[in-house]
């Protein structure tokens, strides 16, 4: 407990952020430090690419929700943890249900799938916070797609699964739009020219308001705000329906595992959490 409240309060004085975003980040450091977690990522869409600068990535400033963070400050305050810290290469992208896609159109490639996926989901520069065993793992693993990252994040697979079936569900309807009810699937999923139309139809409105899509993203946009209401300390949104409306879902449980932790952190930390709950965006 002292050791908790010592780093708490050195960590107060090193990130110089708003309440939000501080809470947030020394919530998941200290997570991370105690096992609590075994990792947490950093998205920076506003990032430069590797090839756009020299030198280390730690010269640069991370940006959320427009407060920044000098990236040398956070860099050392995890040496000072005894964590690594990690710009790990964006060649990984978030990766559709191929075996859902194919129960519709059995003829489909999954090579016109990936080209779709390759198009659609932007490869956004990434930091990871972990252990150095864990971040061993994450540098190292071939296929770092979103159910491997969800499960490092310790994310439920049932919240992680519905995410990506609703995600893939809205392919599915784009491509309904596209080939219509009387098609050839021999033609359209064979024909060089066919894919080719069928792939750059889906790029292109993959994301509309079109009918089919508009009652899925509603859901989606409507569990995760009352995700954040309903649990302050977890770091996804429980977009399935079983962990919004089940007691003792695995959301749940870890709302308590996480909310019972900030507690032992700082009491003024967690009534902040508990109020305004963590933000979902480190």
């Amino acid at each position: 407990m002292e050791n908790l409240t010592k780093d708490y309060l050195e960590l107060s004085k090193k990130i110089p952020l708003d309440d939000s975003i501080k809470f947030t980040l020394i919530l998941n450091l200290l997570a991370v430090k105690h096992s609590i977690r075994d990792a947490f990522c950093w998205i920076a869409p506003e990032f430069p690419n590797k090839a756009d600068y020299e030198g280390h990535w730690s010269k640069f400033d991370i940006e959320c929700d427009g407060s920044r963070l000098h990236l040398l400050i956070l860099q050392n305050i995890c040496t000072d943890l005894g964590l690594e810290m990690e710009l790990v290469d964006t060649r990984h992208h978030m990766h559709f249900s191929h075996i859902l896609i194919k129960k519709t159109f059995p003829k489909i490639l999954d090579s016109d799938i990936e080209e779709i996926e390759k198009n659609i989901f932007s490869e956004m520069p990434t930091f990871w916070i972990s252990s150095k065993s864990i971040m061993n793992h994450i540098k190292n693993h071939n296929d770092l797609h979103n159910y491997e990252i969800s499960k490092i994040l310790m994310y439920p697979s049932c919240c992680g699964n519905w995410f990506v079936d609703a995600k893939t569900q809205q392919l599915i309807n784009i491509i309904h739009d596209h080939i219509g009810s009387d098609y050839d699937p021999e033609i359209l999923f064979t024909s060089v020219y066919a894919r080719s139309n069928l792939i750059n139809y889906c790029i292109q409105n993959y994301g509309e308001d079109n009918p089919r899509t508009v009652k899925l993203n509603a859901e989606m946009i409507s569990n995760a705000e009352k995700s954040s209401k309903k649990f302050s300390f977890v770091f996804h949104n429980a977009v399935c329906p079983n962990c919004m409306n089940d007691l003792d879902s695995p959301t749940m449980k870890l709302d308590k595992k996480y909310g019972d932790f900030a507690k032992k952190i700082n009491l003024e930390l967690f009534e902040y959490l508990q109020k305004n709950s963590v933000n979902t965006n480190i």
